[in-house]
Order: C-alpha cells, then structure tokens, then sequence
C-alpha cells in the first residue's frame, strides 16, 4: 500500500498531484448516472421500536469541523505560510510534511479533527481533513467521484466496494468572475492506482460527501455488531442525501440482520429506485426473496445482475476457503487462482493461497505469496500478522 503523501506539484494546471482509493463501505458503490427523484427520507418511514437507543447520535457537522488542535494548526502555521507562498502551495507542503502526514489505514473513518489527532486513517478521513483546512484558508472545494471498475475487499464478511473520491482545489473566485474567467484548479488524489489522473470524474455534492462518512460509519458499527447505532447513521447518510443508494443497501442490511425482512426489502427497493443496475442492492434483494420461496420475483433482478456484474467478487475466494476446511488444498488453490485472475493483488488471497501452498509442501511458494499479503494489507495489524509469519517460514530456512 502506498504511503498517503503527494508525490510532486503540477501546478494549478487541473493535473493530479495524489492518487488514491476512497473506501466506501459496505457491499459496493457504483458510479451512477444523475438519480431520479429520491423518495422521502422521513425516518418514520423506517420505524423500528425493537431495535433499541444508538450508542452515538450522529453529528453530521464534525465531519469537516475545525477542533481546537486543527484550528491552532490553522492560524499558527498554515496561515503564515500562505501569506508567503500563497494558500494552495502551503496546504500542499503541509500534506506532505512531517506535521500532517498520516498513515493509511482502512479500517476506521475518521472526521477531519480525528484524523489529524491520530494522524492516521482512511481515505476518506484524508480526503475531509484536506477538505477542511481548505475550508479554513478560503480555496474553493470541489469534490469529485473517479468514475472507474470498482475495486473490492471484504469486511467482517462483508463485500467492501471501494470507488474514488478526490478533491479540485483552487482560489475562491470572484462572484462577479464569469465562468470563462474563473481560476483554475487543482485536482488532489490520494494513494494511487497509476492511472488515476488519467480517469473521468464527476463533481459530487458536499452532501454526497457527507452521506458518504455517514454510512462509512454505519457499516462500521454495523460490523461491531451494533445494530441500532448502525441504523442512526444510515438514517443520517440518507438524510443528507436520499439518492444515495449505498445508504439504503446498509439500512438494508442493518434489517435484514435485525430480522425485519420486510424493511430490508423495502429499502433495497428504494435503493434501486435510484441506481436500477447497483450489483450489490441486485444481488441482496434477490438473495432475499430467494429465501423468502420468492424465486419468480428474484429471477428479474438475477438477470440484471449477471449483465452489470458477471462472475460476482469473492465467489471463488469463498470456495477456496471452503476446500482449505474440507482439507483439499489442491481444490483450494485451484478456486483460489481463479480468483487472483480476478483480482490480483488482493491480500486475502494471496494469504489463502500461502496456506494451501503450505498444506501441498511448497514452502517458497507459501512465503511468496505471504510477502505479497503483507505489501498489499491495508491495514496496519494484518500487515504485522502476514510478515511475522514469513519471517517464521524464513527462520525454518525457506527462501
């Protein structure tokens, strides 16, 4: 995994200086065309007064807030150097100095203020951190979806759909600068994939934004096992944006494990409303009514679903897992290539595949692929665990 730094300064040219992945928890999140109207997100609609009182209550507003740390962070040291240098320069030799620079990890989204606390987090977290100081230094903000193939990982058992987000920064122009006029920008990406800079993209709103760190939560509590809290912020998500079908395919889920099949319906629905070719609100509702004895409803949308998907994310990962239990590790290996044709740098494979190569007596082969878990791990702990055990095949001898 890439370090979250900018590698070099293009100048307000409209060129990228960062690259990067945006993790958008919880199934998948597909670019999709301008939504039709949203229904009403009135959260009596989603009454449920079985599922309990949230932990936390959801703050919309900490997202982008400036806390007393950041906000001394602001006038002390960026201010003065943009009146140096000019604002955009200084926030971009902020990012990558020692004073802000943050490590990646994908498993906790973080407000603005969290993030430059912890110095640490996920895409998104560096992407409203950015976002807020360009606030506090008065450049304009665009943010912006990289309409690229979704790129997939896995969460507590759940499929993780992780798409772009980046950010165009420039000079606040003046209201009575006509379009033609306006200063240029400046696009910002995090963590790269090599062709980023060279992808279309899509402004998106700041509410869109919002919904987004919203239900990024909502699946993180959702995998902690708080259902109620999980909901809160799904509610909150869509009421920042009621078009935003990811929202409604969390809500979704957070039912359909609370058990009110009936709701969890209802919101797949309504997230198809928006996005009628979202593979994974396709593939929850038909699963669904499949085990409801529903299967002339489910045949529709299974339809639509292998058109958009084909050969779904993880299918053969799970079946290589299974052959490991069921002490075949050649079957395992089998599905597991299968799947690294899929996704070929994928970290859980690769660690799947080290233990069935381990299990056929290919020691060099199993420390191969470990070393390349280790390197493509997103997340701080995983990464620890994948290198400690190649360095104990190392110390047996196996190169």
């Amino acid at each position: 995994m890439h370090p979250p730094f900018p590698a070099a300064l293009d100048g307000p040219t409209g060129r990228d200086w960062w690259r990067g992945l945006l993790p958008l928890i919880l199934l998948l999140l597909t670019a999709c065309a301008q939504a039709p109207r949203a229904p009403a997100s009135d959260a009596s609609r989603w009454a449920d007064t079985t599922m309990g009182q949230p932990a936390v209550v959801p703050d919309v507003e900490a997202a982008l807030r400036l806390d007393p740390a950041l906000q001394a962070y602001l006038e002390h040291t960026l201010r003065p150097a943009a009146r140096r240098q000019g604002a955009l320069l200084a926030l971009f030799e902020a990012l990558r100095s020692s004073d802000i620079r943050v490590v990646y990890d994908a498993s906790t989204t973080r407000t603005a203020a969290e993030t430059f606390e912890a110095r640490s987090g996920n895409c998104l977290s560096l992407v409203l951190m950015t976002a807020a100081l360009a606030d506090g230094l008065g450049l304009s903000v665009e943010f912006r979806e990289v309409l690229t193939d979704t790129q997939w990982s896995r969460l507590a058992g759940l499929h993780v759909g992780n798409t772009h987000v980046n950010l165009a920064l420039g000079p606040r122009p003046s209201p009575f600068a006509s379009v033609l006029l306006a200063p240029p920008q400046t696009v910002i990406d995090f963590l790269p994939p090599e062709a980023a800079g060279k992808l279309p993209a899509r402004r998106i709103s700041r509410q869109r934004v919002l919904a987004m760190y919203l239900n990024n939560r909502a699946a993180e509590w959702l995998t902690q096992g708080d259902l109620a809290t999980a909901q809160a912020f799904s509610l909150a998500a869509l009421a920042q944006d009621a078009a935003y079908p990811a929202a409604y395919n969390t809500l979704g889920v957070v039912f359909q494990r609370h058990g009110r099949a009936d709701l969890a319906e209802r919101a797949w629905r309504d997230g198809l409303a928006q996005a009628p070719e979202h593979a994974t609100l396709l593939a929850n509702l038909a699963a669904a009514l499949r085990a409801q004895g529903r299967p002339a409803e489910a045949q529709p949308l299974e339809a639509v679903l292998a058109r958009v998907e084909g050969t779904a994310p993880f299918v053969n990962l799970s079946r290589g897992l299974a052959a490991l239990r069921a002490g075949d590790p050649a079957g395992a290996r089998d599905w597991l290539l299968r799947e690294l044709a899929r996704d070929p740098d994928y970290h859980e494979i690769h660690f799947a595949l080290a233990q069935a190569e381990l299990q056929l007596g290919h020691p060099a082969q199993a420390l191969s692929h470990l070393q390349r878990a280790s390197a493509e791990s997103p997340r701080p702990e995983l990464r620890s665990l994948y290198a400690a055990k190649a360095e104990h095949l190392r110390a047996l001898g196996v190169h």
